[in-house]
């Protein structure tokens, strides 16, 4: 792994003896090194490069096979009071404006506390994502947060910054900027695969905290009403709670027809502590 650092701190230790001329003093002179000591030098001195960062208990937290996602992108989005259910407005759930991001493998995690939300469409074009984030019904809605986590970039050259330390592979990605805001993952769980409507998902951190979730496919579930020949399809949303997030159904779409998709394997969740961003 290739490391470029900001600020390089360096403690140079030097062992300077002198004698003067005409009878001058002598410098005291420190203790050779240890056996164990020249072990240390040899290994220090021998090692590939790399770095390694471990934590208080000995755990590696950093080296070179490290890799993370930063935030990129934050902001606010509304999810407008529910409407009426007709085939004109088949989202009676409201739907958000659209979010895009210019990104790589940008992962968006949502924020909502009344509404529970989901993301409906993903579209690309290139290098920009657009999402369609969609709520339950509510008759007031919601206006809550997101965050955008992907693969970092170099923001700034070296040069511009004052401290911090950035590493890269060595094909010259950066995976890790001390000043950057770093994915911090909390807690991640699969649904249980139990129908939709019946069973809603959480999952349990086990303390408060300010908490985002990024929900992948969730399940899929769906009811015809024969009177109206009308089939209700339901997507899967999530909540935040204190301690962690709840899933529960959100209406998709209102098809005219009778069809009845229906797809129970569990939605991962993952849950990033965004306090601070």
């Amino acid at each position: 792994m290739q490391i470029k650092a900001l600020t390089l701190a360096v403690t140079l230790f030097t062992v300077l003896s002198s004698a003067g001329c005409g009878g001058g003093s002598t410098e005291p002179v420190a203790a050779a090194p240890s056996f164990n000591g020249l072990l240390d030098i040899d290994r220090v001195q021998n090692m590939p490069a790399g770095f390694q960062l471990f934590g208080a208990h000995g755990v590696m937290q950093i080296d070179g096979q490290y890799a993370n996602l930063g935030l990129t992108a934050k902001g606010v989005i509304t999810i407008p009071p529910s409407g009426s259910i007709t085939q004109s407005t088949p989202m009676v759930s409201g739907i958000a404006p659209q979010i895009s991001v210019r990104g790589i493998t940008p992962i968006l995690c949502l924020r909502p506390t009344v509404v529970h939300a989901t993301i409906a469409r993903v579209q690309r074009s290139g290098e920009v994502f657009s999402y369609t984030v969609i709520g339950s019904a509510s008759p007031a809605g919601e206006t809550f947060e997101y965050f955008v986590f992907d693969q970092m970039r170099l923001a700034i050259p070296l040069s511009n910054s004052k401290s911090g330390l950035q590493l890269f592979t060595p094909d010259g990605n950066i995976v890790f900027d001390s000043n950057a805001n770093p994915m911090r993952v909390v807690a991640a769980g699969s649904i249980s695969n139990a129908p939709l409507l019946s069973t809603p998902g959480s999952l349990n951190v086990g303390y408060s905290g300010v908490y985002a979730a990024c929900i992948s496919q969730g399940r899929i579930d769906s009811v015809y009403s024969y009177p109206s020949r009308m089939t209700q399809i339901f997507g899967e949303g999530v909540r935040i709670t204190a301690n962690g997030a709840v899933t529960d159904a959100v209406l998709n779409n209102l098809v005219g027809y009778e069809i009845h998709p229906r797809e129970n394997s569990g939605a991962q969740i993952i849950l990033v502590d965004v306090s601070g961003l």
